[in-house]
Parts: C-alpha cells; structure tokens; sequence
C-alpha cells in the first residue's frame, strides 16, 4: 500500500497541492454551459457594434450582502488544543445588502446601502464612503423602486445620456426587469446586457475578482473594531464606516481592468472559456441522459389449486439508451381497469426479455 511518502512524491513530481474547493451548486455547474455563454458574448458583441461605446462606459453591476456578525479569520494557537475560539460580535446578524458598480477604466460608483428596516436614520450614514446612498426594505434586499433609484445614482455620477450611452452589464434578478427602469434607461442611454442564469461565478467581474478580497477586508476591519472596542458589539450603526475602511482598500484600478479582462469582456474574448470549463455540465448532462431505469420482475405460480402470493426478485438496472429496444403494447403494460370473475392481470414487464409476469385473481 502506498504511503505518505508516495503521496508526497506524487505530489510533487505533478505539481498538485491542497486546495479548498469553491462550493457550487448544481444548478450553477449545469447553467454554466456552452450554449449559455455563446449566447451571452453574442449579444455583447452585438450591442458593442450597434452602439459603440467608449473603453471607459461599460459597467458592471451586483448587489451583496454583508453582516454584523464577522466570520473569524485564521489564528496561531497551541498544537493539540482541540476547542480555539475567537469572539464575534453577535450569534446572528443582520444582513444589508450593498450594491457596487465598477467599469472597464477603474471607475467605481459609489456604493449604495439598503437596511432591513422601515424608517431611514441619518445616523447609519456615518463616516460612510464619499458620495453613497442609503435606502431602506424590510428585508433588506433589494427591490424593484430601490433599483429604480440606484439608476438615478447611477446617471448622475456617470452623466450618461443618449449621445454618451453606457452599458450596464447585470445579473436578470427580478428587481432589474421593472417597466419602470427600462423607461429610465431608454431616456438617459443605458443599454443593459443581462447574464445568463447560474454564470454570474464565471461571467461577472464584481463576483470573480472583487467581491471575496472586500469581504475578507471587511472582516479584518470588524476584528480590529472588536478588538479595539473592548469587545463593543457592532450594530448597523458602525456598517458603513467598517466598510468604508475596507472598500477604500480593495476598489483599485488594476482590480477592475482585470474582472474585466478575466471574463472576457473587455477586452472582448468570446474564446476565453475551453472546453475544460464546460467539463462538468458536459458530466452532468451525459449522466442524465443515461439514467437506468429500475425494473422488479414478479415470479408467479400459475396452478389454480396452490395458489400462491408473488415473490419478487432482486430489482435489475436497464438503461434507458438501447441499440434494440422492447416494443411492449400500451395495453400490456397499463391495462384498462375493469371487474371480472377469474382473469390474468399482468403485474410486471420486463424490458430485457419482454415477458410479462401474471398472477391469478379471483374475485
């Protein structure tokens, strides 16, 4: 048996380490296909054609969500302790959600921030980032009259209009397909290009290469408030200036050009996905397609004098794509219910053999 010693060569000798593995779930695996992303850059391509727009106008926007409750980070601690804790702030928190915008030229929108309450105060603003705005829902998620409002914040610091259109590149959440925001675009010159669903992990800068550094910034900044406070719980009254701290950090030039740049937007790059990324939607689809179907055959004892009970046997696996398939009537296999006095009824079929299983009834 191969031992650690191997393990460590193989390792090496191929160029392997330990990875944590990013959690994706199925539908995100299956929605990212080829089809899907063919379909995106097409009509990418045809809106960069048709309008035209400058390297600096195209934009991308997404909400997330942060909390009051911090993740903990990695810590040194004492080999064999088993139990090493680290204080955070609440055992839940509330999430807010906070919508970001980024361009091809490095530009940021200034965020927007959305609490899960009804009435708005002022002092949730405080020390929060330059040029931000803040709203309310009971939930805290977004929502269609928020977005709507998020658009104006968004022409205002853009100053587009019709002769200087920007394209707004966007996740089709339900909130984005109002009548009211697509009248909004269409006066002020905002062409919107919609993701495909279950891309957004491949195909939208803000997630690929912004969003993940931001949050583990932001974790950093709650640890060091914590720390600080003596321990002081944060409330959402400290949200906006904790991460105005960490946003101040992460929102550089090079990290947009480069979300961008690795999804194949700008620079437009229809062909920067293989056919290795596609991998496991091509997996998944073939297992389904193959599928076994299960099938019980029912062992019948015909003498009208021992009658006796049907005894089933182990179940057998048929798949469903065969070279030769069964040809068994409708009739045989659902037979139109009916009262009679002494019939044979078939109970089961088999797919291999195409034999049917009976067993007498009296009545």
């Amino acid at each position: 048996m191969a031992g650690l010693d191997w393990m460590y060569g193989f390792m090496q000798r191929h160029k392997i380490s330990v990875r944590k593995p990013e959690a994706t779930s199925v539908e995100r695996a299956v929605g990212f296909n080829k089809q899907e992303v063919n379909r995106f850059f097409s009509n990418l391509e045809e809106a960069v054609d048709k309008y035209k727009f400058k390297d600096t106008n195209i934009w991308n926007v997404d909400e997330t969500g942060i909390t009051t409750v911090q993740d903990p980070g990695l810590i040194l601690a004492e080999r064999g302790q088993k139990r090493v804790g680290s204080i955070t702030s609440w055992e839940r928190g509330k999430n807010i959600t906070v919508v970001c915008a980024m361009s091809t030229g490095g530009s940021y929108v200034p965020p927007t921030f959305i609490f899960p309450r009804t009435r708005m105060s002022q002092l949730l603003e405080k020390n929060g980032p330059p040029g931000s705005i803040y709203g309310c829902s009971k939930t805290g998620w977004i929502n269609e009259e928020l977005f709507l409002t998020w658009l104006q914040h968004f022409a205002e610091f853009t100053h587009t209009s019709v002769e200087n259109k920007m394209l707004l590149i966007l996740d089709n959440h339900s909130t984005h397909c109002s009548a009211e925001a697509y009248a909004f675009c269409r006066e002020n010159g905002v062409v919107m290009v919609s993701l495909p669903p279950h891309t957004s992990h491949r195909l939208q800068p803000l997630d690929v290469v912004f969003y993940s550094p931001l949050k583990s910034a932001y974790k950093r900044e709650c640890d060091l408030f914590m720390k600080s406070k003596n321990l002081v719980k944060i409330t959402p009254y400290d949200v906006a200036e904790l991460f105005n701290k960490a946003y101040s950090l992460v929102a550089t030039i090079a990290k947009a050009t480069s979300g961008f740049k690795n999804t194949g937007i700008h620079p437009l790059n229809p062909g920067i996905f293989t056919d290795e990324d596609f991998l496991v939607e091509d997996i998944l689809q073939k297992n389904k397609d193959s599928t076994p179907v299960y099938v019980e055959d029912t062992v019948i004892a015909n003498n009208e004098n021992n009658l006796q009970r049907p005894v089933r046997s182990p179940a057998k696996t048929v798949g469903i794509n065969q070279s030769n398939p069964i040809q068994v009537p409708i009739q045989v296999v659902s037979p139109i219910p009916g009262c009679s006095t002494s019939t044979d009824v078939p109970t089961s079929v088999d797919l291999v053999t195409g034999q049917c299983g009976y067993f007498l009834s009296k009545i």
